[in-house]
C-alpha cells in the first residue's frame, strides 16, 4: 500500500540535512538502511533529545545539565496514567496561535492517497484505517486551561470514526480541499478519515492537526494500515506523546533548579 521505505528514505534525507547522524568529523554514521532498521522509540527519543538541545534546554551557558543517557533512561520508563497531562514545547506555540486564530487551517496535515480500484477493497481499507488509527488514542487529544496552565487531557475510550463514501464521479482538486476545515482543539477528534469510492479509484484522505502529529507519525500510521491492511495486528505503542511531556516536564524542573539527576 503505502511506500514506507520512500517515506523513510525521505525523513532520514531531511533528518541528514539537519545535521543528524553525523560524526565528529561530520561523515555520516548512520546508513539510511541503518536507519530504517531502528527506527524505534530509542532512537525517535535522541532525536527528541537533540532537538530540546537545539531549543536551549538542558544547558547552563556552555555546559550540558543533562545527558542523552540519562534522558533515555528518563523517557525509557513508561509514566503512570494521568487524568490531564502537560503540553511539550513544541505544542505550546502552537496551541497559542490555534487561541489567537482559530479559524486557521494552517497546521492541519491532510493527506490524499490513490489507489486503482482493482487492488484495493473499500471495505476492508476502511477496516484497515480503522483499526490502525485507533490503535493511537492520543489521535483524540483534546486541550484546555486548568488552573492557569495549558493541558492535554486523554480520551481512550472515544473512537475515531473512517466514513466510507461513495460517489458515481471522479472528485476533482476542490472537492477534497473543502475537507480540510479547521479544528477546536479543545473539542474536536483531532483525526478525520475518509475512504472515498468512485467508479475507477479509491482514495484515502486524513487530516491530522499538527499538535498530535509529525512526519514521523505518518511513518508509523502508514506501517499500521499496511499490517491492519493484510490481517496482522499494528504494533502496541510503547511509549506514547504523553510519556515524552511528562518526560521534558520533569527535565525542565531538574534543570530550572539545577540539578542533574534524572531518578
Amino acid at each position: 500500500m503505502a511506500n514506507i521505505k520512500q517515506n523513510i528514505a525521505n525523513l532520514y534525507d531531511t533528518l541528514i540535512a539537519d545535521g543528524y547522524f553525523r560524526d565528529d568529523n561530520d561523515e555520516i554514521n548512520c546508513s539510511v538502511e541503518q536507519f530504517g532498521e531502528n527506527l524505534s522509540n530509542a532512537k525517535l527519543a535522541k532525536v527528541f533529545y537533540a532537538n530540546l538541545l537545539e531549543d536551549g534546554y538542558f544547558r547552563e551557558g556552555e555546559d550540558i545539565l543533562l545527558s542523552e543517557e540519562d534522558f533515555l533512561k528518563m523517557v525509557g520508563a513508561k509514566k503512570e496514567k494521568r487524568e490531564f497531562y502537560p503540553l511539550a514545547s513544541n505544542q505550546m506555540g502552537l496551541y497559542f496561535d490555534w487561541e489567537m486564530n482559530p479559524d486557521t487551517t494552517q497546521y492541519n496535515i491532510p493527506t490524499l492517497k490513490k489507489y486503482a480500484k482493482d487492488k484495493i477493497d473499500a471495505a476492508r481499507l476502511c477496516d484497515a484505517v480503522s483499526v490502525a488509527l485507533n490503535s493511537h488514542p492520543y489521535l483524540t487529544t483534546t486541550f484546555g486551561v486548568k488552573d492557569d496552565e495549558v493541558v492535554q487531557y486523554p480520551h481512550e475510550d472515544r473512537k475515531i470514526e473512517v466514513t466510507h463514501i461513495v460517489l458515481d464521479n471522479e472528485p476533482g482538486t476542490a472537492y477534497f480541499q473543502k475537507k480540510v476545515l479547521p479544528f477546536n482543539l479543545k473539542e474536536d477528534c483531532l483525526c478525520r478519515a475518509e475512504v472515498i469510492e468512485t467508479p475507477q479509484y479509491i482514495y484515502l484522505f486524513t487530516d491530522i492537526h499538527h499538535i498530535v502529529s509529525d512526519g514521523v507519525s505518518f511513518l508509523i500510521l502508514d506501517e499500521a494500515i499496511s499490517k491492519a491492511y493484510v490481517g496482522e495486528e499494528p504494533e502496541a505503542e510503547v511509549l506514547s506523546s504523553y510519556d515524552y511531556a511528562v518526560s521534558e516536564e520533569e527535565a525542565r524542573r531538574r534543570c530550572l533548579s539545577g540539578g542533574r539527576a534524572i531518578l
